[in-house]
């Protein structure tokens, strides 16, 4: 994908640059997501957010 946009730009083809970016953008996003929802399942024993440890 990467080399997409660098040929795009190369021949000034905004077009498919900006597709690609938002290409990029959204497999990012959803990567993003995917792994936040393996961390939350996986490390169940963690405090959440704004918790405190009771001592």
């Amino acid at each position: 994908m990467g080399y997409l946009i660098l040929q795009a730009e190369g021949r000034f083809d905004i077009n498919t640059v900006m597709a690609g970016i938002l290409v990029l953008t959204a497999f990012a996003l959803a990567l993003d997501g995917l792994v936040g929802r393996i961390e939350r399942r996986l490390m169940t024993w963690q405090p959440k957010a704004g918790e405190s440890e009771k001592l």
